[in-house]
């Protein structure tokens, strides 16, 4: 970080992660960036460069192996308001086999939470279906803040994972939260615009 230059991969360095994707800061991808600013404001509305920053911030978040910031991120919009063809482009960004799917429902169950092992970045679709309960909010505060939680694969011992999969939420209405001060542990984003 300090020379702002990549280091070749390395036996002193243990990472579980990779991507495929190369370092090319000189590339540019319009259509990448039309879609950034489309989801950054509403219609009929001008560019807002500061939600599209926030944006970008959170996009990169997902990069950090560390849950240094403890923080997730809830994309709230209507149906058709790009939170999907959001999280495929992360999804395609880090590569399928560094993304999970657990659903908020599926952190009360150990079993579930075991996909989150060695993944840099959970996405769980329609977080509103469901009331998050207290049991569930405990869960989410653990997965968020990177806190040991117990998990289980069937027919295998319960282990402890250090969780750093960052948690994304989409919704199309924010999910009730019985600890207001969960909401301190997400970066809520709202897409404003509707793709019909």
């Amino acid at each position: 970080l300090e020379t702002c230059s990549l280091i070749p991969p390395s036996p002193e360095w243990i990472l579980t992660n990779s991507t495929a994707v190369p370092w090319r800061p000189e590339l540019y991808d319009k259509d990448m960036d039309q879609a950034l600013d489309d989801w950054t404001h509403g219609p009929n509305e001008p560019a807002d460069v500061k939600n599209r920053d926030l944006l970008e911030e959170i996009t990169g978040l997902v990069l950090f192996r560390s849950p240094m910031f403890k923080r997730g991120v809830i994309i709230q919009g209507m149906s058709n308001g790009g939170k999907s063809c959001y999280f495929k482009c992360l999804k395609n960004m880090l590569g399928e086999k560094n993304v999970s799917d657990a659903t908020v429902i599926d952190f009360a169950s150990r079993f579930k939470l075991a996909k989150l092992r060695n993944k840099m970045l959970n996405l769980a679709d329609d977080a509103d279906k469901k009331p998050i309960t207290a049991e569930l909010n405990e869960q989410m505060k653990k997965i968020i803040s990177g806190e040991s939680i117990l998990v289980e694969r069937k027919g295998i011992d319960a282990e402890n994972l250090q969780n750093v999969a960052k948690l994304f939420l989409s919704c199309n209405e924010f999910p009730p939260m019985p600890d207001p001060a969960m909401l301190k542990r997400f970066v809520p984003f709202k897409f404003k615009n509707f793709f019909p």
